[in-house]
């Protein structure tokens, strides 16, 4: 077991456990249930990621991908109800990232039926594109509300969010770099994803900006053993 598929695991625990406990504090609140959905979309691509990297089976490589497929819709609906006006609303989903999700999806399953590595790779660096491109869309979002907000701790709130958003999405693009495979990179980009879904759950919960910023810190800290 390499020092990646150990941390896909755990990451896929740690996004079940994450998502279940926010689901359980208050299973009314449209946003709690959509950040749930979002933890449960990384814990079917870190568990289906686990496999793969575990067997090195092609199938369980195609089923991974297909679970990442996922991850951009839950990902801006959830970020759609955090910035929402009225907590009470229920997020909608956005139409183009479904249709784009449709549409790699029959790429996918013709893959599945007729397969081709060279395809599989570029393919791989499709649902790559599609995930970061959804990240970048969210942090644009935040970005747009954190100039509209006027309140200091609604500020700080969306800065710590809008700043954690970006390292998570860089350590993932140098997890992807072909130079990473071997390295412990994969690894850290599986792990910062971890904690960042960790830092957004205290979010939730959290209103004081006292509160946040000791998150932040344990946070930081728990970045920093990872790293060493």
């Amino acid at each position: 077991m390499t020092s990646e598929s150990l941390s896909a695991l755990v990451a896929a625990l740690l996004s079940a456990a994450i998502g279940l406990s926010v689901y359980l504090e208050d299973r009314r609140r449209p946003t709690y249930r959509a950040f749930a959905g979002l933890c449960m979309s990384l814990f079917a691509y870190h568990l289906t990621n686990f496999v793969g990297l575990l067997n090195q089976s092609v199938a369980a490589v195609l089923v991974s991908y297909l679970a990442a497929l996922g991850i951009p819709l839950t990902l801006m609906r959830f970020t759609r109800g955090l910035l929402a006006d009225d907590p009470s609303e229920s997020p909608g989903w956005d139409l183009w990232l479904f249709m784009v999700r449709l549409a790699m999806t029959g790429v996918l399953v013709y893959l599945a039926l007729f397969p081709n590595p060279r395809a599989l790779v570029w393919f791989k660096g499709g649902v790559f594109v599609y995930v970061i491109g959804s990240m970048a869309l969210a942090g644009l979002l935040m970005y747009r509300r954190y100039q509209d907000a006027h309140a200091e701790v609604d500020r700080t709130r969306l800065r710590y969010t809008f700043i954690g958003l970006a390292i998570t999405a860089l350590t993932l693009t140098g997890a992807y770099l072909p130079w990473a495979s071997g390295t412990v990179l994969p690894a850290l980009g599986i792990l910062f994803t971890t904690l960042y879904l960790y830092f957004l759950s205290q979010n939730l919960f959290l209103h004081r900006l006292l509160d946040l910023q000791e998150v932040l810190a344990r946070v930081s800290i728990l970045a920093l053993m990872v790293i060493i």
